[in-house]
């Protein structure tokens, strides 16, 4: 998507599929015994179950497949992932992994605007919006933050800041109101979870700073839509009001299945009507409600919810099972997920591959706290 002209068009994510499963099957399918992370696990293999039924009673069973099966592309990386971390330093090189990935294409877009072109608000990237984009930066904030203050390494540290400047300026960037307020919030959390040392401060107060001096004042502006008066509104927000209201109309007359995976765009045009216009929710959360009943959406919030809740104590300062080293990866995980959850409550990105993986962090902290404590009893 970055490099279109480099090499022709095939099915690349599907080679590297097979060699990563093939390599997964290599080291014996990897060690299942998840402990502390078995109900979020459970959660996600429950929600793709839940899809597949859901597939099968649809409509237009093509569409509905296809959604499946950009799910099961994204659920068996965690799988695999679940089964073959046994440690902190695998954590950190996944955290790592991640962070340097979407810090480029924050790079990337960064660039494209100082040359001239606002590449996030004007076209998108990968399928995603401008929203989108603000939501996958915004999703990757807290892990830049507290990568950053539990590097050791100065040049690790001034990674972290850097990359952090970029995924700022990117949500600014994509004019994106949802994508600045989930900024905020998730800066608030993150500063509520810092460890109480003076250099954090100081190096979260930095990042504060160059933030407020990136938003100029059309990002002022724009931020400030979002507190005027009904009839004030531009015609987004009133499109997607609309919108709310049918997918919560659709929800009521049917809460358990749903309209099936894929087959919200054809319900809105055929029973409300809306034609020529952007048929998203924009509310993942709701979306996933009207096409896969309550229980899909429960499922899926169970994943990042139970992980969340469940990393609370070790965020918090409160347990130390498994050393400094996973309450660091606890807190980043507790921050980008809280961003996330409520980011996704503005745009719909269900198939986002990036809060799936940073969930994945943190059931990979469950796993390996529940391993320590299990060492500890038995060794007592």
């Amino acid at each position: 998507m970055l490099f279109p002209w480099t090499v022709p068009k095939g099915n690349y994510s599907r080679i590297v599929a097979l060699g990563m499963l093939a390599g997964w099957a290599l080291q014996g399918f990897g060690d299942w015994r998840f402990g502390r992370a078995r109900g979020v696990v459970a959660a996600l293999v429950g929600f793709i179950a839940w899809s597949v039924l859901g597939a099968l009673l649809a409509d237009d069973k093509g569409l509905a497949m296809a959604y499946v099966e950009d799910l099961i592309k994204i659920v068996l990386p965690v799988l695999m992932g679940m089964t073959l971390i046994d440690s902190v330093r695998k954590l950190q090189q996944l955290a790592w992994i991640i962070l340097l990935s979407v810090g480029y294409l924050a790079f990337e877009f960064n660039l494209s605007y100082l040359q001239g072109y606002n590449r996030i608000k004007e076209e998108g990237f990968g399928g995603l919006d401008n929203n989108g984009v603000a939501i996958l930066f915004n999703c990757c904030v807290g892990l830049v933050i507290f990568l950053g203050l539990g590097a050791r390494a100065w040049w690790q540290k001034a990674l972290a800041l850097g990359i952090a400047v970029l995924l700022i300026h990117g949500v600014l960037l994509s004019d994106s109101r949802g994508g600045m307020v989930t900024l905020l919030v998730t800066g608030f959390i993150s500063f509520l979870l810092l460890p109480k040392h003076t250099i954090h401060y100081v190096l979260f107060g930095l990042i504060l700073a160059l933030g407020v001096r990136l938003a100029g004042e059309g990002v002022r502006d724009r931020f400030m839509t979002m507190f005027v008066r009904e009839e004030d509104r531009d015609g987004s927000m009133r499109d997607r009001k609309k919108m709310l209201s049918y997918a919560l109309d659709s929800i009521w007359r049917r809460p358990i299945l749903g309209v099936g995976p894929n087959q919200w765009t054809e319900t809105v045009q055929t029973e409300y009507g809306v034609i020529g216009k952007a048929t998203e929710v924009h509310n993942t959360w709701l979306q996933i409600a009207a096409e896969l009943g309550i229980p899909g959406s429960a499922l899926i919030l169970s994943y990042y919810g139970l992980c969340a809740i469940r990393l609370l104590p070790m965020a918090c300062g409160r347990s130390t099972r498994a050393g400094p080293e996973a309450s660091d990866l606890a807190r980043m995980v507790v921050s980008s997920l809280a961003g996330s959850v409520l980011a996704c409550a503005f745009v719909t990105v269900e198939a986002v591959e990036v809060p799936y993986y940073i969930t994945l962090l943190g059931a990979g902290v469950l796993k390996l706290s529940s391993a320590h404590e299990a060492k500890s009893v038995a060794m007592s």
